[in-house]
Order: structure tokens, then C-alpha cells, then sequence
């Protein structure tokens, strides 16, 4: 078997990042996902109650929202992916600073392990030509929340565009151990 080889890419665009990087074993996470695997959880809970019970509008009702919250959450979980992929490849280069940290809840988390946590990281970046820094959020589990640290200086590439859209490089080279 060939051993995997770390992903490298440099500071300065054009960036060589597969589509397949964004896809697999990335430690950000996205709020499609993170909200459908919530409401995936209620709604298979009043399929199971409506099923257990013999309620009809229960079980109809929860199999619509739980199908409903797998296909949106898996579409929208591409697409924000597949929209980061092309920012690494492309997008300009800033600095940056980790402002804050912080542990986002979620049932579905309670079933599964310690690294599957979820946490947003609050970060500050100046464009250029713009008098005040912007801020700009991710989510991340636990892996790559352990590996950051507060006030630490990043390299954060942004859509010019849409200067909201933006991420800290380093994220798109971290993957997940688990």
C-alpha cells in the first residue's frame, strides 16, 4: 500500500488543492451539516415514537423531515466544500489573528466520542484597502481546536469578492486523525 504523502501548499495563489482535499478528512465542519445531523435526531425520534406508538402523522411526518434533513445536509455539506476548495486554490493571502474559541452543543454529539466536538473559532483579518479588520468564523472539531492557539498570527486567504468568505490556510492542510 502507497503511504499518503502530506498535502503542501503555498502562501501565494495559484494553489494545487484537489476537490477530493475539500471532501475528505477536513477538520472544518459546516453549519448544513451540523444543523441536518441535529434535526435528523428529533425527527427519527418522532419516526421511532410514531412507529412505537401506530401515530401515522408521527411516523410520516419524521421519516419526510429526517429524509428532508439527510439530503439538504449532504447537498449543502458538498457545495460549502466544494466553494472552500476553490478559495484555497485561489484566493489572496492576508493576515490574521485567532480572536476567541468556543464549544458549540449538540445532541447528536452526545452519541458520539470526545473528538467528534464541535467548536467555532473567531478570527480577525485586515483586506486590503479596508480601514478596519474583518472577522470571520469556522467551525472545527476537537482535533484542530487543540492545535490552535489564542492571539496566534494567521495566514487567512478571503474571497476579494465577497470578503465575509474567508478561512485560516492552515485549516486546509490539518486532517482529521479519527
Amino acid at each position: 500500500m502507497r503511504e499518503a504523502t502530506p498535502l503542501q501548499v503555498s502562501v501565494q495563489p495559484p494553489r494545487d488543492y484537489p476537490n477530493r482535499e475539500a471532501l475528505r478528512g477536513r477538520v472544518w465542519r459546516d453549519g448544513w451539516a451540523l444543523y441536518s445531523r441535529e434535526l435528523s435526531v428529533f425527527s427519527a425520534c418522532g419516526a421511532l415514537y410514531g412507529l412505537l406508538l401506530n401515530e401515522l402523522m408521527w411516523l410520516t411526518w419524521g421519516a419526510l423531515v429526517l429524509m428532508s434533513a439527510t439530503l439538504i445536509g449532504a447537498v449543502g455539506s458538498v457545495w460549502v466544500n466544494l466553494r472552500r476548495a476553490r478559495l484555497v486554490r485561489e484566493a489572496p493571502v492576508t493576515e490574521g489573528t485567532l480572536i476567541s474559541k468556543r464549544r458549540r452543543l449538540f445532541w447528536h454529539e452526545l452519541l458520539r466520542g470526545k473528538a467528534h466536538r464541535s467548536f467555532t473559532l473567531t478570527f480577525s483579518y485586515q483586506v486590503p484597502g479596508e480601514v478596519s479588520p474583518r472577522e470571520g468564523q469556522v467551525t472545527l472539531c476537537l482535533c484542530a481546536y487543540e492545535h490552535l492557539k489564542r492571539d496566534e498570527a494567521l495566514k487567512v486567504i478571503y474571497d476579494p469578492a465577497a470578503p465575509k468568505r474567508a478561512l485560516p490556510l492552515r485549516l486546509a492542510l490539518m486532517r482529521i486523525p479519527h
